[in-house]
Parts: C-alpha cells; structure tokens; sequence
C-alpha cells in the first residue's frame, strides 16, 4: 500500500465510498419509479386503443415490464446490502471491511440483473434489425450477433467467478467486467446503427420515387430520431465508464493510484449509476414513445402527428377538366384510376417498414 494510504485517509476513502453509494442506490430506486410510470401508463393506453390497434404491441408491453422486473431486483439487492452494512458499521475501515465480505450471492444477483436487462432490450432491437433486413441482407447481423452472445457469456463468466472469489481474482475479475461492458455498450451502437441506416436508405428510396408524398414519409425521420435519441446517450456514458474503470486496471490497484483515489472512487460510482440506469431507460422510451405515438385519437391535430398513417392521394379533376365534365362511370374505367396508387402505395410500403414498432 502507498504511503499516502494511511489508516486515517482509509478511513476517509471508507466513509466517501459508503456517501457514493447510498447517493447512487436512491436515484436508482428513482429510476425504478421511472420505469414503473412508464409501464403503467403505456398498459393504460394500450387498454384504451381498439383490439385491431394491439396487434404486435404485446411483445413490446411485456419486454418493458420484463426490463422493470429486472432492474428492480438488482436495485433491491443493492439497497438490501447496503441497509446492512451501514447497520453494522461505526467509521469507514469497518465499512470496507464488512463490504468486502458480504454475501457474494447479492453481487451475483446484481450482475445477473444487469445482464438480464442487457439481453432483453438489445435482443429487441436484434429483432427489429432481423425483421428489417430480412430479404438477403440478414448477413449483417453476424458481428452484432456474435457480440451479443459474448456479452451473455460474459456476464455468466462474471458470476462464476464471484463464488470462489479472492483477492487474487480481483484483476481478472475487473478485466472481464470491462470487457463485457464494452461490448455491451458497442453492440447497441452497433444495431442502432444497422437500424438506423436501414430506415434512412429506405426513406431516401421511396422520396425519390414520390416526390409529392414527403409529409407522409416523416415516419422514418421520426423512428431514426428514437432510435438516436436512445441509443447515443448510452453509448457516451458507456465510453466514460469505459475509460474511468480502465484506470486502476492501468494502475494495478486502486491503492497504488498516483491520483486522488477518492475522486476516482466517485467517478466511477456516478458512470456506473449512468451506464446501467441508460441501459434499462433506453428500451423503455422506445416503447414507450412507440405505443404512446400509435395510440392518438385520429382527430386534425393529433392525425397530423401520429407515427403511422396512410397516404391520401388526389382523387379530384385535372386542372384542366371540369368536373361537370368527368362522371362517376369515366373515373371508373380510368386505366390509371385510384385502384393503381392504391396498389403501388401497397407495394412500395411494406409493414415492418410502417411499422411503429421499432
């Protein structure tokens, strides 16, 4: 240990440790009633809407609900320990002590949580990017896949190795942690992207073969705005939990730090509550951004707004006919009549491109 670690500064560092982690364990219970709000009120609308408008809104609903459960049993598990700890404890050496040699199941649960959370919404989008390249481009998920099945690993390596826990584990330990949340954070990135670009090419695609129908393509501007305004929060706070627990790796122990170890330990703490807490809160405002956006009462302001709606084309006389001049019987035979933008409209905007399930 350095000399700068004297028993009074452990005490310290003990005492700022405990402060961080309660702070953090309360705004996670904040983030916990978050979700809960969420959740309730998109079940409330999806009760609202009519039975034709719930299809293929169950799987989004249940997977919100699923990322709540998880995420709440990891906070419980954290504010069960900590409530114990600070029970027992009288000054900071007794705090790091006690923390050190806590059930390690609670630990376990806690990663397992994460990954959890983890494996639901990135495998939602997983899906979503599936349905969206289905057709022959499917090949591009192998790298996203590959990753998102490293991750799992992982983070069942990572439990694992919390049972027959020393200190000698405790480097290997952080290595795998960093690793998997690396790649956690990379593969959202990663999807979001392949979503992302796949939106925009088709968007792109169909405004240069409508010119006239750009209003009524707002629906991909819209989903590429979701997606980002989700994914790029997380993948920013993902790089600074990256890059600060990468220090004391570096260092090789937190006590061998030739910087302020207590503002490490802070740091750290506050990316920590960041990265996870964006990871379970990103696939929650998709879902429930989507189902709040498919559920508007078709009036004049809210159809001007809503995510998804058909195109409406003109149906009306020429600019140079009357329409005195053009009957019911004419526009019928027309060869060119409204039957045939019907079925391009049909043809050039598929389902799982309309969708608002994204």
């Amino acid at each position: 240990m350095s000399s700068a670690w004297t028993e009074e500064y452990a005490n310290d560092y003990g005492l700022v440790s405990a402060k961080v982690t309660y702070a953090t364990n309360v705004i996670t219970v904040s983030i916990v009633g978050i979700q809960f709000f969420m959740n309730c009120y998109a079940l409330i609308v999806f009760f609202e809407t009519t039975s034709e408008r719930r299809q293929g809104r169950a799987l989004y609903l249940i997977s919100g609900w699923l990322i709540f459960a998880f995420y709440t049993m990891g906070a419980c598990s954290d504010m069960s320990r900590m409530f114990k700890i600070l029970l027992e404890a009288v000054n900071g050496l007794d705090y790091m002590q006690i923390y050190s040699s806590t059930a390690l199941w609670m630990d376990s649960l806690s990663v397992s949580s994460v990954c959890l959370v983890f494996i639901i919404g990135d495998g939602l989008l997983l899906y979503r990017c599936s349905l969206l390249l289905a057709g022959g481009w499917c090949w591009v998920l192998a790298l996203p896949l590959l990753m998102y099945l490293s991750v799992i690993a992982l983070s069942i390596v990572n439990v694992v190795m919390l049972f027959p826990y020393s200190e000698s584990m405790e480097d290997t330990l952080s290595n795998v942690t960093l690793s998997c949340d690396i790649l956690a954070f990379t593969t959202n990135l990663f999807i979001t992207s392949v979503l992302c670009y796949q939106l925009w090419s088709s968007h792109r695609k169909l405004a240069r073969s409508m010119p006239s129908a750009g209003k009524r393509l707002v629906v991909y501007q819209t989903a590429i705005r979701i997606l980002v305004e989700s994914a790029l929060p997380l993948a920013i706070a993902g790089i600074l939990k990256a890059a600060i627990s990468y220090v004391p790796i570096v260092a090789g122990n937190i006590s061998r730090y030739s910087g302020d170890p207590k503002a490490l330990e802070v740091a750290y703490a506050c990316s920590e509550l960041l990265y996870y807490g964006l990871q379970a809160l990103a696939p929650q405002l998709i879902i429930f951004r989507v189902t709040t956006g498919r559920s508007w009462t078709k009036t004049d302001k809210s159809s001007a707004e809503a995510f998804s709606r058909s195109l409406a084309f003109y149906q009306g006389p020429q600019p140079d006919e009357s329409p005195i001049t053009r009957d019911d019987e004419e526009i019928a035979e027309e060869p060119h009549g409204p039957n045939r933008d019907v079925s391009f409209v049909n043809s050039q905007f598929p389902d799982k491109l309309l969708s608002a399930d994204i």
